[in-house]
């Protein structure tokens, strides 16, 4: 039930006119890392890469905005 309570949550607070301009998958890139099929001593890079990559996907998008 904590997920969901934390997604309305989050769903509640967002301010739609702004909200793109921040990091809106930021949290999607760190379930993405916490959650993914890999032993955690393999993981200690992955985080950096993974925000990252997301990060630059992003202001791709930004761009076209």
């Amino acid at each position: 039930m904590k997920p969901k309570k934390s997604f309305n949550d989050r769903l509640e607070n967002i301010n739609w006119e702004i909200y793109y301009k921040d990091l809106p998958f930021n949290q999607s890139a760190l379930s993405l890392y916490k959650w993914a099929p890999i032993a955690d001593e393999l993981k200690t890079l992955d985080r950096k890469i993974v925000l990252n990559s997301m990060i630059l996907k992003w202001d791709v998008i930004k761009k076209r905005i």
